[in-house]
């Protein structure tokens, strides 16, 4: 696909950014957040993001208090914290 397709697929699709909030709020059954998960795409690394998704959608669901997007939320403040506190 070239680069003009591409850009005539963008609109129905979203951005990079909307399309990875999408992915993250769907794959963690919170859809209903996807503005936090909006903010969160254009703040921090895809890689970074991918890696808590992964950790969050992997950690078992009975040792999980609220929800795999509240851990979500909590793995990035985790991260922010050991990050930045520096």
């Amino acid at each position: 696909m070239n680069e003009e397709n591409q850009n005539e697929l963008q609109p129905l699709f979203g951005n990079g950014a909307d399309v990875l909030a999408r992915e993250l709020a769907l794959g963690l059954g919170d859809t209903r957040n996807l503005k936090y998960y909006q903010s969160v795409v254009r703040k921090y690394p895809e890689s970074v993001l991918r890696e808590l998704f992964i950790r969050a959608r992997g950690f078992p669901s009975h040792r999980i208090k609220k929800s795999k997007g509240a851990l979500f939320n909590y793995l990035l403040q985790k991260y922010e914290k050991e990050n930045h506190s520096r």
